[in-house]
């Protein structure tokens, strides 16, 4: 059993030369090193693909909380190699329930309030998302599993340069928070370096009462119940009904083919699985290998095909459960082809032109 892509897909071009990595029996990456050795760690312990992602992804809440967390969500696409199978986990925050279409675009103020303050908080979705991912596919309890972020929380670890950097950016706001800025500012306000050894003793409680009493503790149990109050308090309108409500989503995943390789993506919300299969179907009868891997023109042609679908991703992609996002169009061969011969490898085209 196999991880083949947690969260938004896309491509990624990188101007110095690409060094293979290679492993034995797995392999575990991740934008932290030490979440990256919370994953493998599970793995050496016997534990699968799944229960390494896992862990991985709640140790990147604790070593980068600029990034994510349990008061986040995302996206699972997990292959099962003895079936064959792939399936595709949806357990991104949903919006609450007293949420309107209209209440972040009456004026410049309302759409702040969108970024920042309790009305930017969505229902999480990662606990009850990965807890389902360990259901169905996990070999580990949830306690072993997040073991190496408790103890990252609880003993501390030296902040490194992203999060050095996220803090000092946004030191003016960790101010006005005083829980945030206890931790993340000295008490005269100096942000915390790079090298500083952090500690969240808060946090790390929140997830030793999550193994312990199940993630009911936090969608409608005592832990909900100060989530909605911390919101509420912010100016938000979340209520203890949108955590009890809220479940993780298992989709159909997307499925294309390209260079002889068979290509799985999560399904809208997500707009990752949808663009990544766009992206290909526009260049799938271009000699990429001939233009060779980051000339001019290849970065150009790959540049200009990801363009029209990000201009598509934001015309057309949303929550299913809302809007009708006509995957069956977006990814025609036909409009595929059509895409194809709009671009130039001497110009560009405006927004308009890329969201027709």
């Amino acid at each position: 059993m196999h991880l083949l892509v947690a969260g938004l897909l896309s491509l990624l071009v990188r101007a110095e030369p690409v060094r293979a990595a290679r492993a034995a029996h797995g392999m575990v990456a991740a934008e932290h090193r030490l979440a990256a050795e919370a994953g493998v760690r599970i793995l050496q312990r016997g534990g699968n693909a799944v229960d390494a992602a896992a862990a991985t992804a709640l140790a990147v809440g604790v070593v980068n909380p600029a990034s994510c967390g349990i008061g986040g969500g995302g996206f699972m696409l997990v292959f099962e190699r003895r079936s064959g199978t792939v399936a595709a986990l949806d357990y991104r925050e949903v919006a609450p329930a007293a949420a309107t279409r209209e209440m972040f675009s009456r004026d410049q103020r309302a759409a702040e309030l969108s970024r920042t303050g309790g009305m930017a908080v969505a229902v999480p979705g990662e606990v009850a998302g990965l807890v389902a991912a360990l259901r169905r596919f996990g070999t580990m309890p949830l306690a072993e599993v997040a073991a190496p972020a408790i103890a990252y929380a609880r003993d501390g670890f030296p902040i490194e340069p992203h999060l050095a950097d996220a803090i000092a950016n946004q030191s003016g706001r960790l101010r006005t928070q005083p829980a945030l800025a206890a931790l993340f500012l000295h008490p005269d306000g100096r942000p915390r370096a790079a090298g500083e050894i952090l500690q969240q003793t808060d946090l790390a409680r929140t997830l030793e009462r999550i193994v312990r009493e199940g993630a009911e503790v936090l969608y409608g149990g005592a832990l909900g119940d100060a989530v909605v109050r911390s919101v509420r308090a912010a100016g938000g309108i979340m209520q203890l009904s949108d955590l009890a409500a809220y479940r993780a989503i298992w989709r159909q995943p997307l499925r294309g083919r390209f260079a002889g390789y068979e290509i799985y993506g999560v399904p809208p919300p997500s707009s990752g699985g949808g663009a990544l299969l766009q992206i290909l179907r526009t260049v799938r009868r271009d000699d990429l290998a001939a233009l060779e891997h980051n000339s001019p023109t290849y970065l150009h042609l790959l540049a200009e095909a990801m363009q029209f679908a990000f201009a598509d991703r934001a015309a057309y992609y949303g929550d299913p459960d809302y809007v009708n996002v006509p995957l069956a169009w977006l990814l025609a061969p036909g409009r595929a082809h059509r895409l194809r011969h709009r671009l130039s490898a001497a110009t560009t085209f405006s927004q308009s032109d890329r969201a027709s």
